[in-house]
Parts: C-alpha cells; structure tokens; sequence
C-alpha cells in the first residue's frame, strides 16, 4: 500500500504529518514517529520522528515535541506501557426534547470526549484519562416546560393557586351540576 493510501484510511494520522516524501515514508512532526505518525516519543526521546534523546531529573518528564523537562503529572499508562494522552471536550449536542409537557420537566444533551487515536478513550477511561473528565463534563442537564396553568406559579413544582390541583395546576378542584334549574357547587376532595 502506498503512504498516500495508508494516510486516506487513517485520516485522524494526517494532523501528525508535516511532510510527506513519497519514498521513505512521512517526515512527522516532533513528538511524533511511525510509518503514518501515528505513535508518540517514548518517555526518553523527543524531536522530529523522535531523533534526539532527553534525559530529565526525578519527577520531570521529557515533553515529547520541545525536548524541554517538565513537571510530571500524574499520568496513567495502559497496559501496553503508553500514556493516556489530554482529552478535549467537544462541542455541545443539540438539547434532546423534554420528558414532561407541563410542571417542570427535564432535558440533556452530549458532548462527545476526544482522546487522540492513538490511544482509544475506552482504554483511558477506565481509569482516567489525563485532565479528569468527569461525566458532569459529557452530559448537560437543563429545565424545560415551567409553565403551570390557571394561575400557578413554578417554584421547584406547580404551586397552583386555590382552587386548582395537579402536577400543572390543571384541575379544578371544582365542580357545578345543574340538575332542574338549580345549581349545586361542589368542592372536590384529593384522595
């Protein structure tokens, strides 16, 4: 297969590629090695296509693009030795409908986690992935559908004004019967 070919399949490994030389491969950006750019420096390498070797102090890590040691954060590692690399948040989904009509009800919606592919997210996340992205950061819940009728007023729930019951203050506690021209008015009690 050529490196073209192997680039289309692998569209997330282009962003990894400064050049492509049609004969030896790709020339990947510093940080970065691989046939296609697609693996990251080891701990003790940095540079273009990882060429140049750093050695850092207890506690300090080699940044794999600048060479430079920097305070190691706490990372975790699969179990195939690599590091889980930062997660981004994308943007937010559209909110899905609301699950009441009327009262007060309630909406979410999702925003997807982006790990690089070289390391899959489900590989990180069962542990964490760095940068802790807790799942209060993927799922917005939101207020929806706060109208109450007949007067009533949202506060937490329906509060209705007398007379009026029901999650949306939609029933009368009420009733008038007509029976021979006379009118009788009932008070309906709430079992």
């Amino acid at each position: 297969m050529d490196i073209r070919a192997e680039l289309d399949e692998q569209a997330d490994a282009a962003e990894f590629v400064s050049i492509i030389d049609n004969n030896d491969g790709c020339s990947c950006r510093a940080g970065w090695t691989g046939r296609c750019c697609g693996v990251p420096c080891g701990d003790k390498i940095h540079g273009v296509n990882c060429s140049q070797s750093c050695e850092c102090a207890e506690g300090l890590r080699c940044d794999q693009s600048t060479g430079q040691c920097v305070l190691r954060e706490s990372l975790v590692i699969t179990e195939d030795g690599r590091e889980c690399q930062t997660c981004e948040l994308r943007y937010w989904g559209s909110w899905g409908s609301c699950d009441q009509q009327c009262g007060g009800g309630m909406r979410i919606r999702y925003r997807e986690v982006c790990c690089p592919e070289i390391i899959d997210y489900h590989t990180c996340i069962r542990e964490t992935c760095r940068g802790s992205i807790n799942l209060s950061d993927t799922v917005g819940k939101g207020s929806c559908n706060l109208d109450c009728y007949n007067g009533g007023v949202y506060n937490e729930t329906c509060q209705c004004k007398p007379g009026w019951s029901g999650r949306c203050c939609e029933t009368s506690m009420y009733k008038i019967y007509r029976n021979n021209n006379i009118w009788t008015f009932v008070i309906r009690t709430i079992n």
